[in-house]
């Protein structure tokens, strides 16, 4: 087990430098949104939304889909598939997301959107997607510095929020970017390697969880898309089996399942924001107090900010930096998905 106050240990166990990308995360977002928000798009103002994408990818279409589906005018859906539903049409916004631009799921939507004659997009740094929609001139290119796609997450974001912008469908406050933005900077500023267990939230989260298998809750909205990330975060980072649920939805079925010293072996997240329903609380109140005869212990999680944006960021650049700590303790190099590396070595 490596100390998490051993800055140079924990440095080494990293050599990637996974962790550093992940707490760069505030500073990717504007450059990529100035560049989607430039994009000529051949028609604005479309009557739907379809934004598909992958793993890290697909999380950056959950994130700007939830930000703006409680404002916007026209419904948007993201596709974590190959199949574009039936109502994409001439009037859809189809936006493909992909960071390594290879994703066979993404550029299978792109090429079904451009037949149907939708309005495309695509966000990549390069690959096959790059230079498709480079060629079509509705290309959104990334930089292509992050150590892993999971790690641009910002840029993923940013790029997408400038589609959106671009597109007509929903305004987006530049005043609004930049306070989240300085609220995530200053998140991560204290949850980065040189910063004591005492006094950094994530070290103290990979602690806690031990090597107990993470459960994470968040409420209907951002704090369920910020767990879903947590649960991803640890499959991909920690190497270990990890699940979400959103509240209330797991109140009709989940909670039966943590039966009398069943959850020993678990340990439960809950992801709270100012955002969420005002039942959320007492609802959480008698969630944790049905499950205590499991033995399954739960710890909250509380977003900080003032934007929006902000909040839902938060507490993703929390989970990632947790699960990167619960690698780097157990001496285990975050970086490497190899598992996923087999599964498309099979496919191909």
């Amino acid at each position: 087990m490596i100390s998490l106050d051993d800055e140079r240990a924990l440095r080494a166990a990293d050599p990637s430098g996974l962790l550093d990308t992940f707490l760069s995360l505030p500073g990717q977002i504007f450059p990529a949104f100035e560049v989607g928000a430039a994009l000529t798009l051949d028609r604005s103002e479309p009557a739907s939304v379809a934004l598909c994408g992958m793993g890290g990818s697909g999380a950056a279409a959950d994130v700007v889909a939830t930000l703006i589906e409680a404002h916007a005018a026209v419904p948007i859906r993201t596709i974590k598939g190959h199949v574009l539903p039936a109502h994409v049409g001439k009037d859809t916004l189809v936006v493909c997301l992909s960071y390594s631009g290879g994703t066979v799921e993404a550029m299978s939507c792109y090429r079904e959107a451009r037949s149907r004659g939708s309005v495309v997009a695509g966000i990549a740094s390069g690959g096959e997607l790059a230079a498709v929609a480079g060629a079509d001139g509705a290309l959104v290119e990334l930089p292509g510095d992050a150590s892993m796609p999971r790690a641009a997450l910002g840029s993923l974001v940013g790029g997408l929020l400038g589609v959106i912008q671009a597109a007509g469908v929903d305004r987006i406050d530049r005043d609004h970017l930049t306070s989240a933005i300085e609220e995530l900077q200053g998140l991560a500023a204290g949850l980065g390697p040189a910063i004591p267990a005492a006094r950094n939230e994530a070290k103290q989260i990979a602690v806690w969880l031990g090597d107990r298998v993470p459960i994470f809750w968040g409420s209907q909205g951002p704090a369920e898309v910020a767990a879903s990330r947590w649960k991803a975060a640890f499959n991909e980072n920690a190497k270990i089996p990890a699940f979400s649920s959103a509240l209330p939805e797991m109140t009709h079925h989940e909670v039966v399942g943590w039966a009398e010293d069943r959850g020993s072996r678990f340990a439960a997240m809950a992801l709270r924001h100012r955002d969420e329903h005002p039942d959320t609380a007492r609802l959480l109140a008698a969630v944790t107090e049905v499950v205590a005869a499991s033995g399954l212990e739960v710890r909250t999680a509380s977003a900080r900010g003032d934007t929006r944006l902000g909040r839902l960021l938060a507490l993703v650049v929390l989970g990632d930096a947790a699960s990167t700590y619960h690698a780097l303790m157990r001496g285990i190099d975050p970086a490497p998905i190899e598992a996923i590396a087999r599964i498309k070595e099979r496919m191909r």
